[in-house]
């Protein structure tokens, strides 16, 4: 009887797992290194950046903080707000279009439900880039170009596939159970709707 066999068994997994854990870490400094770079880059001067744009500073400056900060023209501070309020006003739609039908695709069945599902994830599929230009040309002709609410329609649009996919998803792991006791203690459905399952 080969003794053996157990241990090498658990080495190649052991071997495996930091293999696994070292190929992720490589693949997660990857995705930190642009903000740390854009960091420090921030931290040279133009002249110096454009010498060694990969280098660390040498003499860290925060000249151009203060050019951004104290210049006018750059409307820095509408820019932010602008930013907060389009970012917020696309989570909250989309977190609220997202519940909406994907409670809906999870606990109504009909006949059109797996379809209409199936069409929500294929929006995962398509890679945004490609639709930049025709958004834009979209957008140009409507004459909505430079709005602030314009962004929001791509924002949401993008933003519900993986919404849905999610919400019915864990609506499924919510017991009925649970909405037809709500139902008994005299509930109404637009009540455990946003009382009850919303907040779980």
């Amino acid at each position: 009887m080969n003794t053996n066999a157990p241990k090498t068994h658990k080495v190649r997994k052991g071997v495996a797992a930091v293999v696994m854990n070292v190929i992720l870490i490589i693949f997660s400094l990857s995705c930190i290194f642009p903000i740390v770079w854009m960091a420090y880059s921030s931290l040279k001067e133009k002249r110096v950046f454009n010498a060694d744009i990969m280098g660390l500073p040498k003499n860290p400056t925060l000249i151009n903080y203060i050019k951004i900060l104290s210049n006018k023209d750059y409307h820095l501070g509408e820019s932010m707000l602008n930013s907060v309020r389009t970012t917020g006003l696309s989570i909250i739609l989309i977190i609220l279009f997202s519940f909406i039908v994907g409670y809906i695709l999870a606990r109504v069945h009909f006949k059109l439900n797996r379809v209409l599902y199936v069409m929500f994830l294929m929006g995962m599929l398509i890679p945004i880039h490609s639709l930049l230009v025709p958004i834009y040309v979209v957008f140009q002709r409507c004459g909505i170009n430079n709005r602030w609410f314009t962004l929001l329609l791509p924002y949401v649009s993008f933003g519900l596939p993986m919404g849905i996919f999610l919400v019915e998803g864990y609506v499924k792991t919510i017991p009925v159970s649970l909405e037809e006791a709500a139902a008994i203690d005299g509930s109404n459905f637009t009540h455990t709707l946003w009382t009850i399952i919303l907040p779980i």
